[in-house]
Parts: structure tokens; C-alpha cells; sequence
């Protein structure tokens, strides 16, 4: 029997390695796993299996259709018609859903967008889960609109709140000062957006701060992503519906794209040595093998990958940022196969690390180390590059070089399927942003705006 080995450390390393907020995936991503043993054995009759190479890496400066018609992508563009809340939810497949620190995976198993808060309420029992978020008045949202400098003609926010059960009377009426907006303009397209503000710290007097980082304990006592708040907006897809996405089947390369902006990022001042702050803007896309869930019981892990890619990242310290993406089975979502990197410029590769195989290729801006305008990324994953990445990962599983892992092995955790861009289909595409602030009593904030996300056919 073959059992995956799974271990991963979460919070930003001292060496400038970028970890995220992964228990909070575990809480969100998976679908139910039954964790058991493991996959079959695997044979040896195919060749050994070197990385494969990328396909032709189109031009830098030229420009990529995207393919929104196609049944095989999920698009979403900020609109003026999205001043009515109930067009938005119709686009994206269902209500939106919204919580602070969500327990399981049961809420956000549906269709639609999640709007999602991560951190530690102030004032409130440890493990408080499912907390309130409160959609706020047009007057009020449109207030949040102007504090990230756009003035629309409508909008939509959200926020978390302290009138939860587990919280305490004293900060019934606290919110904030994490929050979520839709922003739509009839008028100035510009405006159109969907707006994220991640906030670590407590606030001030005049506006104190209701969710706060996990402290140093972390969300389970023993460290667990201690010092993070997260924001996440989860565009969930209708897997397994008959209108599921597979979005290698047309061209064998799928295009994860996004146009967005990080428009401010604060640090914590009069640092105190060995504290730390770290901010990251993601666009992420979790993708599954429905021939492998069918049977993942026996394989021992969700069948899943998820691509975390860096499109903005800063620090207080000087260490230096990777240069090539890490890959692991990811323990705190049951073993999810994680690929997690940086973005270089336009007509580039990543590679991992210790295989040094390509995993996805960059079509447009690389990531940013402080805030930045309007821009679009574009990251191809072809399909030989996935096939290298569910390599890489069955070889670091089972403690075998990338060029013995053969076709067989990986079809011991993968499933016969494992190759097959038909068994591949889009899960989720978020929109997220993360702080880790250990610099207690200051404060952390990163404001961001998505102006459109596209997962589908390159």
C-alpha cells in the first residue's frame, strides 16, 4: 500500500519563503474526504518519466483572447450591472455567502461566491467559528467604496461583526476593519470592481478593529497560522454538475487570468527586532480529478490541485523572495497537492525547486513588491505541465527522484485518469489576500481591487 507523506510548515519563513493561510483552505476547499490508507501499488513498466517541457511560450506584449464563451471557463468582469446584487449572484451561480472563520467545507459546497474572513475575533472564545458578516446599507457601502478612493454609483460590502455567538457583550456592535466590496458604475467603468481590505491589528480609538490576527497560539493552540487575517472572496464552481468546467479539454493548456490592483499596503512601524510583517495579494484556482474523487477513498487524499500565485508580496525584513515554486501535499487540506510561487515576467517559466521541471508558464506582469495600477496577469499551466507537477508531487510523497516516478506510480495516487485533461475540472477561483503581523499593538493593511478573473481554455 502506498501512503502519501505529508508535512508542510505554515506562516512566512525567516528566509523569505511565502507560506499562506492553509488550514483556512482545508476549512473551505475540500468536499467531504474520507482519509484512509492509501492507493494501490504501483508497477514499473513504463520508462522513467523526465520533466516535460513547456509549449511554445507566447510573445511578451502579445495580446491573449479569452475565451468566455466557451463552457469551459469561468469568467467574471466587474460590472455596472452588478448594482443589483441578485444579476451578480445569477452570474456566479448562487447566493452569496458570507462568514468569519468558517468551520467546514458544508457551507461553501454550493455554487456562487463566499465571501470569507479569516483572523480571531476580539473578545471572543477561542474556536468561535461561523461568525456574522454583515452586508452592509447602500449608504454604508458606499461609504466603504470611498475609502478605497473610487466613487461609484453603487455598491455592495460586506463586513465581519462582533454579534456572534461566542463573542462577548462588548463587542456586539464592533465590525471591521477587514472588508469586501462590489462597486458598480454605470457611468465610469473604472469603478467597477471588487473591492478587498485586509486589516492586522487592533485599529485605534476611533475605529477599533473587531477581527484581529490569530495569536501566537494560532486558530488550534499549537501555532497554527498564528498571526494571520486573511480575505477571501471563493467563486465556487457547480463541480459536479453536468455544467462542469474542464478547462484543459480544448487546447490542453489552461490560462488563469486576472486584471487587479493593489492600491495601498501599510506596515507596521518601530519594528522591534525579530518581528515581522508580510502582505500578499493571491489569484488562486483549485482544480479536480473526478475520476480520482470517484474513488479517493482508496488514494487517501481530495484528488485535488491547488495553483497559489503570488501577485503582489512585501515584507519588513530584507530577506529575499524565491525564485522557484514549491510544491507539497498540503496535511491541513488532506493532503491537496499545493503549488505555490511567484510569477515571473511575461515570456518566462517557473520552475520547482528541487526537480527544477517547468510548472507554469507567464503570459503577463510578474509579481509586485509594493503596490501597483491596474494590470493583468495571465499564467499558463499546460497540460505537460501538470502532468510534472502530479509527478513532482507523487515523488516527494512517496521519497522518489522525479525521474523514477513513473507513469504507473502516479497512477498508484492519481488514478488511471491522472493524464486525461477530461478528468480535470475547475473547483474554485479566488480572490485573496493575506497579513502576517507579529508587531503586537500595530497595525497591517493591504487594499486590493479585482477587476476581472478568468480560468479557462489558453
Amino acid at each position: 500500500m502506498r501512503v502519501l507523506k505529508r508535512s508542510e510548515s505554515v506562516g512566512p519563513a525567516r528566509d523569505g519563503s511565502h507560506q499562506f493561510f492553509s488550514v483556512l483552505y482545508g476549512a473551505v476547499v475540500l468536499l467531504g474526504l474520507s482519509a484512509c490508507g492509501g492507493g494501490g501499488g504501483g508497477g514499473t513498466s513504463a520508462p522513467a518519466n523526465t520533466p516535460e517541457k513547456p509549449a511554445v511560450v507566447t510573445p511578451p506584449g502579445s495580446v491573449i483572447t479569452l475565451d468566455t464563451a466557451s463552457a469551459d471557463a469561468f469568467n467574471f468582469t466587474a460590472a455596472a450591472r452588478y448594482s443589483d446584487l441578485s444579476v451578480f449572484e445569477s452570474d456566479t451561480g448562487g447566493t452569496v455567502y458570507s462568514t468569519w472563520s468558517p468551520s467546514g467545507p458544508a457551507a461553501v459546497a454550493s455554487a456562487g461566491a463566499k465571501v470569507l474572513f479569516f483572523g480571531a475575533g476580539s473578545d471572543c472564545a477561542p474556536g468561535t467559528h461561523d461568525g456574522t458578516v454583515l452586508a452592509d446599507a447602500a449608504s454604508a457601502a458606499l461609504a466603504t467604496a470611498a475609502s478605497f478612493g473610487i466613487v461609484p454609483s453603487a455598491a455592495h460590502s460586506w463586513i465581519p461583526s462582533g454579534a456572534t455567538v461566542g463573542c462577548s457583550n462588548t463587542v456586539q456592535d464592533l465590525t471591521g476593519r477587514s472588508t469586501v466590496a462590489l462597486l458598480a458604475d454605470a457611468n465610469a467603468a473604472a469603478n467597477n470592481a471588487l473591492a478587498l481590505r485586509t486589516y492586522a491589528g487592533p485599529g485605534d480609538s476611533a475605529a477599533p478593529a473587531f477581527l484581529l490576527p490569530q495569536s501566537a497560539a494560532g486558530q488550534d493552540g499549537a501555532g497554527t497560522n498564528a498571526h494571520i487575517t486573511n480575505t477571501t472572496v471563493m467563486f465556487r464552481q457547480p463541480w459536479p454538475a453536468a455544467t462542469t468546467r474542464r478547462p484543459w479539454m480544448q487546447t490542453g493548456e489552461t490560462l488563469i487570468h486576472s486584471e487587479q490592483a493593489v492600491s495601498a499596503i501599510t506596515m507596521p512601524g518601530a519594528l522591534v527586532s525579530g518581528e515581522l510583517a508580510q502582505s500578499k495579494q493571491q489569484l488562486m484556482a483549485t482544480f479536480v480529478n473526478g475520476a480520482c474523487w470517484a474513488n479517493r477513498a482508496a488514494y487517501g487524499h481530495p484528488c485535488q490541485v491547488q495553483i497559489i500565485l503570488h501577485t503582489a508580496i512585501a515584507r519588513t525584513d530584507s530577506a529575499a523572495f524565491p525564485t522557484t515554486a514549491k510544491i507539497w501535499f498540503d496535511p491541513a487540506q488532506g493532503g491537496t497537492l499545493v503549488v505555490n510561487g511567484l510569477i515571473p515576467a511575461a515570456g518566462g517559466s517557473m520552475n520547482e525547486g528541487s526537480s527544477g521541471a517547468p510548472v507554469y508558464s507567464s503570459y503577463g506582469s510578474a509579481t509586485a513588491h509594493a503596490a501597483f495600477a491596474r494590470s493583468s496577469f495571465d499564467v499558463g499551466v499546460t497540460l505537460a505541465q501538470l502532468k510534472n507537477i502530479l509527478r513532482i508531487g507523487t515523488g516527494l510523497s512517496q521519497g522518489l527522484p522525479l525521474g523514477s516516478v513513473t507513469d504507473d506510480v502516479v497512477a498508484s495516487i492519481w488514478g488511471a485518469s491522472w493524464a486525461d485533461p477530461a478528468a480535470w475540472s475547475l473547483l474554485n477561483t479566488n480572490a485573496a489576500q493575506e497579513i502576517y503581523n507579529d508587531a503586537a499593538g500595530r497595525n497591517a493593511s493591504i487594499d486590493g481591487q479585482y477587476y476581472g478573473l478568468y480560468v479557462g481554455p489558453k
